[in-house]
């Protein structure tokens, strides 16, 4: 069996990850943990490049960057 692991590209999704990273062990999916350090991101309002913390679009919005591909004919937002 392989080594479980995470990784991320940005300092404020450590400890997001370090929070995560444990789930790994437990019968979700790795798909499941994925999803829910995007989430975790995104409601983090101290986070001021992505969700609600960020910046708002050009129409004065905030929206969200996150997506998820599991297959050609499985993703979403």
């Amino acid at each position: 069996m392989s080594t479980p692991l995470l990784i991320s590209t940005w300092s404020f999704s450590l400890p997001i990850i370090e929070a995560e990273f444990p789930r790994l062990a437990t019968p979700r999916s790795a798909l499941d943990v994925v999803e829910a350090c995007a989430r975790s991101a995104e409601s983090d309002e101290s986070i001021d490049s992505v969700g609600f913390g960020g910046l708002p679009d050009r129409e004065g919005r905030c929206t969200f960057d996150a997506a998820v591909m599991k297959s050609p004919s499985e993703s979403g937002s």
